[in-house]
């Protein structure tokens, strides 16, 4: 007999910076080189801070990292946030672009690349249009950095911006897509590539408001079961409670499902409430909150965002992850 999965922790959305594939926290000895190494970066931007804004404050080193941004984020957990610049500029001047412009609510930019300064770079953002630091902007001010560490050379991450209940105020969860080799604890959130003849189908739910004092979670049925993902170590992940009910997709950067070339029907199901979780045979049977229809193959891996304000009113996009 099956057991209802229960005690699913209430997981606040992680801010950027996360790269491993379990949610465990910032990597201390990552987060402490870079801020040692943007030292001086830090100095100026809290000088500028302080007085007036005289100088511009743009990078000067070449481009480092490949990013995107996906905008989730709610305004007081139900309103879909305004369109957004990204600069890579914390205090943009007159002659300065945003590298992402006017990007909306459940739109996923392109991929970019910052500049950089003492080696990493980073995104800042702005309302669409505006220029001004420190002008208020639903929960956060302008000019904020989106990632806490930046990136150096050789990472592909998509940044994932979501809503903490508990504060409307932005969060900004990393997918982390290619990562270097050194210096160690850079650690990719996807199964190698290729997969062994298979297609791969990323899943990022950074951008639902789910597993709160309200809501209870999702469970991803994929062509009518309900699987656990697979860890980057190649074994599967499950229910830390309950063996017996798929791994929640809310522990991870990125729910790796591992699936045949061709097309494959995907349903959306949220638990009955708080802390009430399905078992594998009530997942396999229970009404879908939406569904809908992925192609994968072994050469293009996909990444399937599920957003929204609540597991009753949750929406999904696919998009393709630029790997090969």
């Amino acid at each position: 007999m099956s057991v209802a999965r229960v005690g699913r922790s209430c997981l606040t959305k992680q801010t950027a910076g996360l790269d491993g594939v379990m949610r465990t926290g910032t990597d201390l000895a990552r987060l402490l080189s870079r801020a040692a190494a943007l030292g001086v970066a830090m100095v100026l931007v809290v000088s500028a801070v302080a007085g007036a804004r005289t100088v511009n404050l743009g990078p000067a080193g070449p481009p480092t990292g490949k990013i995107r941004v996906a905008n989730f984020f709610l305004v007081g957990g139900n309103k879909p946030g305004p369109a957004l610049d990204f600069y890579d500029s914390q205090q943009p001047g007159k002659s300065d672009k945003p590298l992402i412009s006017n990007l909306g609510y459940g739109q996923i930019s392109p991929y970019v690349a910052p500049r950089a300064d003492a080696g990493y770079s980073n995104l800042y953002i702005y309302p669409a249009g505006s220029k001004t630091w420190g002008k208020p902007l639903d929960g956060t001010r302008s000019g904020e950095n989106i990632a806490s560490s930046g990136w150096v050379q050789g990472q592909q991450e998509t940044v994932v911006m979501g809503t903490d209940p508990s504060t409307n105020q932005p969060t900004f969860a990393t997918v982390a897509e290619v990562e270097p080799s050194k210096p160690p604890g850079y650690t990719t959130a996807l199964l190698k590539w290729p997969y062994g003849g298979k297609g791969l189908l990323a899943t990022n739910v950074d951008g639902l408001i789910e597993n709160t004092s309200k809501f209870g979670g999702i469970d991803l049925r994929i062509d009518g079961k309900c699987p656990d993902n697979t860890l980057t170590t190649g074994k599967p992940a499950h229910d830390s409670n309950n063996p017996t009910a798929p791994a929640v997709l809310s522990n991870y950067n990125a729910a790796n499902f591992p699936l045949a070339p061709g097309g494959h029907k995907l349903d959306i199901v949220a638990d009955p409430g708080p802390s009430q979780g399905l078992s594998q045979q009530q997942c396999d049977v229970a009404k879908s909150e939406l569904s809908l229809t992925v192609t994968v193959s072994p050469n293009h891996p996909k990444l399937l965002f599920i957003y929204g304000p609540s597991p009753a009113k949750l929406k999904a996009v696919v998009d393709h992850i630029d790997i090969g």
